[in-house]
């Protein structure tokens, strides 16, 4: 019998038969033999009770927002926007915020944040420090969240909370999809055989060294700055990081995973990442680089996505 470790093109640590342990995880049975050490990062805030829903119904979709201590204005306008769990049509609709922590963090911004979490309880945060390169560990924290508290949702959506997210579009792309094959689904605006950027040759913040990564490009992913995920696929994901050794690039991390399950993300044009030039009303599913309240809400009243919400939204919260 064939052992599922990933393509020979894109072998990557460790060598481990994923499948076979997801099938045990599945079974109850315990799988902590030969993972990686001190990669379970301990909850700050912790909210379990996210996805109860009083209508006893499953939840379509969960927003999981990666945001950082600072951004507390991102968030309460987008509380307000595309984060409301009521301005989706008739998807029923959770979110949360992703936090890390600030290498430096003071008595005050814990009290912000611990406020912030009183007042809305949309915020959860691993105790890691927030910064690009640990943006692997912010998702896996994020994943491994999802499936213990919300695993009866339908859709995870991943997005950054420098974005603008068109509820109707997304909404109406969710409900066209045939719901027999969206629990294994990863979707996206895939990058096919992207090059690698070697140390010494390259001046970016993407390089790697031949140590880390010997081959010269990566396996098919998705950006990770918006992204849709199947919870069942969520779960095979998360058990497949505990064997999988940590690369900084969070999307490249999950390619490299997808890729030990052999599977392959699917491509979708309308999930390309769109900057502020190329964003078009009606047309495209999010922009990148939305970062003013000003902006967010421009964007949307010129989508008209107030007519989305099924409870009229008087004003933008303020912390």
């Amino acid at each position: 019998m064939r052992s599922f470790t990933g393509t020979e093109n894109y072998a990557f640590p460790t060598h481990t038969d994923i499948v076979q342990r997801i099938c045990q995880f599945r079974q109850g049975l315990s799988v902590l033999s030969g993972t990686i050490k001190n990669r379970e990062f301990e909850p700050i805030i912790l909210s379990t009770n996210t996805c109860d829903t009083n209508r006893g119904s499953r939840l379509d979709l969960l927003i999981l927002i990666k945001s950082a201590i600072i951004y507390r204005s991102r968030r309460a306008t987008i509380r307000n926007l595309w984060a409301n769990n009521h301005c989706w049509g008739q998807l029923n609709v959770r979110h949360v915020f992703v936090l890390g922590t600030m290498k430096n963090t003071s008595s005050l911004w814990s009290k912000l944040i611990q406020q912030e979490y009183r007042l809305f309880g949309d915020l959860i945060q691993g105790n890691f420090i927030d910064h690009y390169y640990n943006n692997t560990h912010k998702m896996i924290f994020a994943i491994r969240w999802a499936v213990a508290f919300c695993p009866e949702t339908r859709w995870i959506l991943f997005v950054d909370d420098d974005y603008f997210v068109d509820t109707r579009l997304v909404s109406n792309f969710l409900t066209q999809l045939d719901p027999r094959l969206t629990s294994r689904l990863l979707i996206g605006n895939v990058y096919a055989a992207s090059p690698v950027y070697r140390r010494g040759i390259d001046r970016s913040k993407w390089t790697v060294s031949y140590s880390l990564y010997p081959y010269h490009t990566y396996p098919k992913f998705v950006p990770a700055g918006f992204f849709l995920l199947g919870t069942d696929l969520a779960l095979d994901i998360y058990v497949g990081s505990r064997y999988t050794r940590f690369f900084p690039f969070d999307d490249v991390f999950l390619g490299l995973i997808m890729n030990k399950l052999l599977l392959r993300p699917t491509h979708k044009s309308e999930w390309r990442m769109q900057t502020s030039a190329q964003f078009r009303t009606n047309q495209s599913f999010a922009c990148h680089g939305v970062i003013t309240s000003t902006q967010q809400q421009i964007y949307w009243k010129a989508a008209h996505l107030h007519s989305m919400c099924l409870h009229t939204v008087d004003q933008l919260s303020v912390l």
